[in-house]
């Protein structure tokens, strides 16, 4: 299932996000102001773009090496069992009024407390309904947000010491972090959010289903 979510499009918008920052890396490390916008003049400098663009197109491979939990940290900021899956029936279940969490119950109770048990009795629900549009949708949303989390983490991980060293001026290094750590923090939020639904999604339709 995971490999018809990260189609082609899929890619398409992480290199487009990537494309995205390797820009502003190249605006910083010319030393031009990027918010003045002397387009004319910050033109002229490509050569300048080569170190933060090997450095952040390295952030490709870079992010194939990050496991999906290292990923779910990131993400839901918990170092033991950070998946929703895992809070699903002692916290989730109880949060969205789709859920029928008595007939739920009846058919696959008593819910478990134990977080790894949690998870997993989540994922063989989810399992079986993978495929509906629903379920497929927001879990599409919620990989993409939090692989460009990810993303975001990396780029200021690679590009900021890297400006702190080779930038002409400190405040544009400075500008450079806070965008990084701006998009990480509306991509975790985004991630975060849907990883919830997916996880309330999948028991609010098998609470429907007889």
């Amino acid at each position: 299932m995971a490999g018809v979510i990260k189609n082609v499009v899929y890619r398409s918008q992480l290199l487009t996000f990537l494309g995205f920052n390797i820009a502003i890396c190249w605006l910083t490390f010319t030393g031009r102001d990027i918010l003045a916008g002397d387009w004319a003049t910050i033109t002229k400098d490509w050569a300048a773009a080569l170190p933060p663009s090997l450095g952040l197109l390295a952030i490709g491979a870079i992010s194939g090496l990050v496991n999906q939990t290292w990923k779910a940290r990131l993400v839901f900021l918990r170092w033991s069992h950070p998946l929703p899956g895992s809070r699903a029936f002692t916290r989730h279940i109880h949060q969205d009024t789709r859920i029928d969490a008595t007939r739920l119950e009846k058919k696959h109770g008593p819910f478990p407390t134990e977080p790894a048990a949690q998870n997993g009795l989540w994922y063989r629900l989810y399992k079986t309904i993978a495929d509906r549009p629903e379920v497929s949708h927001v879990h599409r949303d919620f990989l993409i947000n939090r692989d460009l989390a990810t993303l975001s983490v990396l780029s200021f991980v690679v590009a900021v010491p890297i400006a702190w060293f080779m930038a002409p001026a400190p405040g544009t290094t400075m500008t450079l972090a806070l965008i990084f750590m701006i998009e990480y923090l509306v991509f975790r939020q985004a991630a975060a959010n849907y990883g919830v639904r997916m996880a309330t999604t999948v028991l609010a339709i098998k609470s429907t289903q007889r």
